[in-house]
């Protein structure tokens, strides 16, 4: 087991290659000036003459357009059920998800969640308002709003980044089993300290 400062440090130092040996101005760490992007396409952009600073933004990646068309596939079914359980007598929820989505894709309805920062309490916080929207919650579609499996992103700040990397370590495990394994030797989370006084256990454990 490792500690969560630990586990940062090792992701940095397993960061491809391609990554530490970017383009630079300067071809060093060193500050330099470059020219601010001024093109109109992606071939302005990236070229042997031109190095823009960020990619046009005039559009999501290929490469996650790829990724969202087949996300699709997965919230679209969730949040049929999802608005089916919302018992909406008079909202015929399958003759609006078919109409959205042979229409237009850009059309159908994609969910974000967002958490916010603030340290350990934003982290408890998140994971508390997570819980709500996971149908692997017990008792979510009696007292929540277990919409999680519709979403097709997710991010959080600090704080709320603290859980969204518990989830991530852990093969996007639910809140339902964190709070299952908590006292046990091998919990995700070990919430029987005070974060004041913690001793000499951490409050966060991957694995």
């Amino acid at each position: 087991m490792v500690n969560l400062h630990t586990q940062i440090s090792t992701l940095l130092l397993l960061l491809p290659s391609t990554l530490v040996n970017a383009w630079s101005p300067t071809d060093s760490y060193a500050p330099g000036e470059v020219d601010c992007p001024s093109y109109l396409d992606d071939s302005q952009y990236d070229s042997d003459t031109f190095k823009g600073l960020t990619r046009a933004a005039n559009s999501i990646s290929d490469a996650e357009k790829d990724w969202i068309s087949n996300r699709d596939e997965v919230t679209i079914e969730n949040l049929k059920w999802f608005l089916s359980v919302s018992n909406m007598t008079d909202f015929d929820t399958t003759a609006y998800l078919q109409n959205v989505t042979d229409n237009n894709a850009t059309y159908i309805p994609r969910i974000g969640i967002s958490f916010s920062g603030g340290g350990y309490r934003a982290m408890l916080t998140a994971a508390g308002e997570l819980s709500g929207l996971d149908n692997r919650t017990e008792g979510c579609s009696e007292h929540g709003l277990p919409i999680l499996q519709a979403a097709s992103y997710i991010s959080g700040l600090s704080g709320g980044s603290w859980f969204l990397s518990t989830l991530v370590f852990n093969n996007w495990t639910s809140v339902q089993d964190i709070v299952d394994q908590n006292g046990q030797d091998d919990a995700i989370w070990d919430l029987e300290h005070s974060i004041l006084t913690p001793g000499e256990k951490p409050v966060l454990k991957y694995h």
